[in-house]
This record gives structure tokens, C-alpha cells and sequence, in this order.
């Protein structure tokens, strides 16, 4: 169903009117050059706007597409004044961007979508619905989301309208991973930083490129903020993950000649995530198939079920 979701509660936050006062507070040099039609525009679906990735990605698009691209407005569902954040009017006024409370007018009004909630991914098919309907090219930001069901339903409901829609974690985008043969990888060390259900899969995403995604189980040891985990793969491989706050991003690959190669992600990622985001937007071919998104979100959500119940195997639903 593609009924567009009105929020939570009556959103506090409102575009003022035609030449009401602070008016031209909101409506900066993006939305201004959009008007002008040099720029093409990209609309923000948030749960609330003060978060890292809405602050930032501003900035890498404009640098990364020359100008030819630009968020120009946004939505919200709840205020981040709740988690002791700005409120959205705020958030927007820094950004430059304008804050509509009309779902449907923000999607109308622009050339792609980014639907963000990057921590609260259990948001995502609620945020997500009115857009997926769009036919308008969707990104949809890490988490994408909390299973394999919702993953599911979400690109479903894309493909029936159309919709080109594909999620990522910026780490696939690190230049620190090395290409090696099929075949040469006998197992992994992946090691990260970060909340357990906020950033693995940051760890997920790129242990995807080496190993694939025929995941069969997972094992839990460890201790919360020290959370150590195996995963068995077809043919005998295997994964061991460690996620502590603090820690870099890094994977050891173990090679079947007996060599281990050790790449750490130290490199600036968010760029090239971007840049590919961008050709996606201007061609609509997916740079992540679906089939990839589900199983890393089938494998996350072993992962999460192992951690609750430590020492005992869980199976990866297939």
C-alpha cells in the first residue's frame, strides 16, 4: 500500500508562507539555484534532521556531482529535540534547506529521494512507503533495515511502481579492499568500531565482497561492547568478527597459500559512496543488487539473534 504516512504527531516545524518573516532564512543558495533549474534536486526523508549523515551529505554532493546536484528540502517525522538534538526548523536553516510537512509535496518537488534514519533502521519501510511508490530514484541508508522480511517487503513494493531503490554501507566504498582470485580466501578476521545494531553493518558490507553471500551460521561468544562472533560459509570458510567501540575498521584475509593480507579502512569512504549514489541517481541502475541488500540483512539479523543467545548456533534464513 503506498498511502502516504503523516507522522507520529502534528509536526511542530512549518514552512512559513510567501514573504512571512524568516522565510528567507530557509530558502538558501541550494533551493535558490534549484529554482533557477541548473540543479537537480534531492529530497530528504528523515525520522528527525539533526543527525550526522543529513549534516554531512550536503556538503559531498554538491562537491562530488560539480553543482548538478543538491538537497534542497526535507521532511521530518519527530523532533530530535526529543534526543537532546536541534529541532528540525534549526537543522534546516543551517543546511540551507527547506522543511515541508507535506510528505507528498517534497516527493512531487524533487528529482531523487534519500530516506536517512541511519540509526533507527527500524524506521525505514514506514519513512520509505510514499517513495518507493514514487517511481523516483530512492537511496536508503544504512540500516537498511531490521530483517529479512522488511528487507524484502521494501523492494517488493519498489519493484511493483518502478522504483529504482538500493542501500549501502559507505565502507563497501573503502579503497583499502584488495581484489583477490575466487577461491584464494580460505576466511576473514573483520574487526569494528561502533553499537553492535548500528554499525555492523559497516563490518557485513564488506566481508560481502570477499566472501559472498552463502552464509549457513553464526556463533556468539564474548560479552556486550565486546561482542566476538563466527560465521560458517559453504564450502568449509569461515568469518570471525569482533565489534568493540573504538576500534578501526579493518579485515585480515586469510589466503589459501597461507598468507594473511591485512587491509584497514583509513581512507576517506564517504566520498566515493557518494559519487556512486549520484551516478545512480542520473541512471537508475542499482549499484547494489537486492538480492545482495536481503542477504546482508538475513545474515545482520543471525548476527543480532546469536548475540541474545550466546554459545548457540543460529541459522541464516535463506
Amino acid at each position: 500500500m503506498c498511502e502516504i504516512f503523516r507522522g507520529y504527531g502534528q509536526q511542530v516545524s512549518t514552512v512559513p508562507a510567501a514573504g512571512a518573516p524568516g522565510r528567507d532564512t530557509i530558502l538558501k543558495t541550494e533551493a535558490a539555484t534549484a529554482e533557477e533549474g541548473s540543479m537537480k534536486r534531492i529530497g530528504y526523508i528523515d525520522y528527525y534532521l539533526d543527525e550526522w549523515h543529513a549534516l554531512n551529505y550536503p556538503r559531498w554532493i554538491r562537491e562530488e556531482s560539480g553543482g548538478a546536484w543538491g538537497v534542497t528540502a526535507a521532511w521530518a517525522d519527530i523532533e530530535g529535540s526529543g534526543f537532546g538534538r536541534r529541532t528540525n526548523q534549526e537543522t534546516a536553516d543551517e543546511l540551507g534547506i527547506e522543511l515541508v510537512t507535506d510528505l507528498e509535496q517534497l516527493i512531487a518537488g524533487s528529482d531523487a529521494l534519500i530516506v536517512l534514519s541511519p540509526d533507527d533502521p527500524a524506521e525505514h519501510e514506514r519513512l520509505a512507503r510514499a517513495a518507493l511508490c514514487s517511481g523516483k530514484p530512492v537511496y536508503v541508508d544504512k540500516t537498511f533495515a531490521p530483517d529479512r522480511a522488511s528487507a524484502i517487503r521494501m523492494f517488493d513494493l519498489a519493484a511493483a511502481h518502478g522504483t529504482p531503490m538500493y542501500s549501502t554501507s559507505a565502507l563497501r566504498y573503502s579503497s583499502a579492499w584488495q581484489p583477490f582470485a575466487p577461491g584464494d580466501i580460505t576466511g576473514l578476521l573483520s574487526r569494528g568500531g561502533g553499537l553492535l545494531e548500528n554499525y555492523i553493518i559497516h563490518q557485513l558490507e564488506p566481508i560481502s565482497l570477499f566472501m559472498g553471500h552463502d552464509a549457513k551460521r553464526v556463533l556468539a561468544s564474548g560479552s556486550p561492547g565486546c561482542e566476538l562472533f563466527v560465521v560458517e560459509y559453504a564450502g568449509g570458510r569461515s568469518v570471525s568478527i569482533c565489534q568493540q567501540p573504538g576500534l578501526g575498521f579493518a579485515i585480515t584475509a586469510l589466503l589459501r597459500d597461507g598468507q594473511a593480507v591485512e587491509m584497514r579502512a583509513e581512507d576517506a569512504f564517504f566520498p566515493p559512496m557518494i559519487a556512486a549514489m549520484l551516478r545512480f541517481f542520473d541512471s537508475g541502475e542499482v549499484p547494489v543488487p537486492p538480492a545482495d541488500t536481503i542477504a546482508l540483512m538475513s545474515l545482520r539479523e543471525a548476527l543480532l539473534a546469536a548475540a541474545r543467545d550466546r554459545g548457540h548456533w543460529v541459522t541464516v534464513e535463506s
